[in-house]
């Protein structure tokens, strides 16, 4: 079974139920960008109504919810089409007039009727991307051996060598002044 029309696939996509190699496929990946999409996109949208004008946030959170909605019925058609027992029909048409139809008309008219900026629109609706790409990046950053715990001939960790150049620069900075 689906947990609120996540990916069907979650339960059997990675063996043994953990994704913790990079290689592996982590099927929670989507949800987390969904969520965390959601919280940066409200934060966001609070700053920009604030800071610079209602409209403008408007226009953002409006990008974001219609980004969120795409991602989120791109998700459902993808796990439904890679079902064991193959998807179902009905379900596959409903995510297609779903996602491409009215996610699309849903915009559109939001833009003509409501006079949005098209730029905070846009900006709103690629949120989910930077977030994936963050999300990835560190990924990659916490695999990568710049953080290992110990690493021969290099002197500690990553951290501890970071720390330990702020230190040695802010000394430098009191003898020289």
């Amino acid at each position: 079974g689906t947990k609120r029309g996540f990916s069907s696939w979650e339960e059997g996509a990675v063996p043994g139920g953990s994704a913790n190699r990079l290689s592996e496929l982590d099927p929670r990946f989507v949800r987390r960008v969904l969520w965390t999409t959601a919280w940066f996109g409200g934060v966001a949208f609070i700053c920009i109504a604030s800071y610079a004008n209602l409209p403008k946030g408007l226009a953002w959170g409006a990008g974001v919810i219609l980004g969120l909605a795409n991602l989120f019925f791109l998700d459902g058609l993808i796990a439904e089409m890679l079902r064991p027992e193959g998807g179902r029909a009905g379900v596959l048409i409903a995510f297609v007039l779903l996602k491409f139809p009215a996610g699309y008309v849903v915009g559109a008219a939001a833009l003509i009727r409501f006079h949005l900026d098209p730029v905070f629109v846009l900006a709103g609706f690629s949120t989910f991307l930077l977030v994936a790409l963050l999300k990835v990046l560190g990924r990659l950053l916490l695999a990568s051996p710049w953080l290992a715990r110990e690493r021969k001939g290099a002197g500690g960790t990553f951290l501890r060598r970071f720390r330990k150049a702020l230190v040695i620069n802010r000394l430098r900075g009191l003898f020289q002044s």
